[in-house]
């Protein structure tokens, strides 16, 4: 009788749970949104609000979805990404939070694999990125590019990275705070829970020094962002708590 009553819970609780699931975007065109004065989306994958793990512990969770082949934005690029709106003006500075959690096992390669972004308008490109790179999830920046090579950023030496098994299938917390313009400044964290629990541990810290030229009318962008390779895996990831924040 007691394994009957559980399971009966367990199915209610399970359609209550895929019942609360909003789609946003169903993977089959590429699709734009407004979630609230700050935050946008675009999405060419599967996007829903309320069908997350339950070990991702934030609420309202976004759950992002890309397959291993089509959910394409334009020939051979896959995208869900949420923006921060409006874009930033010179002179500037702005507080982003967000939380983000990337399931195990994604397939990873050579090339970009964006998992956040500072995307300026002004250059038409990306400021700093946080990018799952063959196997780390590292940092790429254009402001502190060498100069013998546009494709080798030198982050002013080495730039941070972590095992890419360091990253995924936990939580994690970031923090970007950029002030834009000629005597801009960048400092960029992500942390997560401490292993045995207790205080959080950084897992990547960067700073771009104060007088560094922050190009303007850029805003924050996170999800899945990768070009469409032979062989690649599904992918999938969580984000939310967003704060998007103009604080001068």
């Amino acid at each position: 009788m007691l394994s009957t009553v559980v399971l009966a819970v367990l199915l209610v609780l399970g359609l209550s749970h895929f019942a609360l699931a909003q789609t946003l975007a169903d993977g089959r065109s590429f699709q734009t949104g407004i979630l609230n004065a700050s935050v946008r989306w675009q999405s060419s994958g599967v996007l829903q609000v309320g069908n997350c793990q339950v070990n991702v512990p934030f609420s309202p969770c976004y759950r992002m979805a890309l397959a291993a082949t089509g959910n394409l934005e334009e020939t051979g690029r896959q995208r869900i990404e949420f923006l921060s709106w409006p874009p930033s003006v010179a002179g500037e500075t702005w507080v982003f939070d967000w939380s983000y959690y990337l399931s195990p096992n994604v397939s990873y390669s050579g090339h970009w694999f964006h998992l956040s972004q500072l995307l300026s308008r002004e250059t038409g490109g990306y400021i700093v990125s946080l990018d799952l790179f063959k196997d780390t999830v590292r940092i790429f920046d254009t402001v502190r590019t060498l100069l013998t090579s546009v494709l080798s950023p030198s982050c002013g030496g080495t730039c941070p990275s972590v095992p890419a098994t360091s990253f995924w299938g936990r939580t994690t917390y970031h923090r970007m705070t950029v002030t834009f313009g000629a005597q801009g400044s960048l400092r960029y964290t992500v942390r997560a829970p401490a292993s045995a629990g207790g205080s959080q541990t950084t897992l990547i810290s960067y700073t771009v020094p104060t007088g560094s030229n922050i190009p303007a009318e850029s805003t924050i962008k996170t999800g899945l962002y990768r070009l469409v390779l032979d062989g690649q895996t599904a992918a999938t990831a969580f984000a939310g708590a967003f704060s998007f924040r103009k604080t001068a």
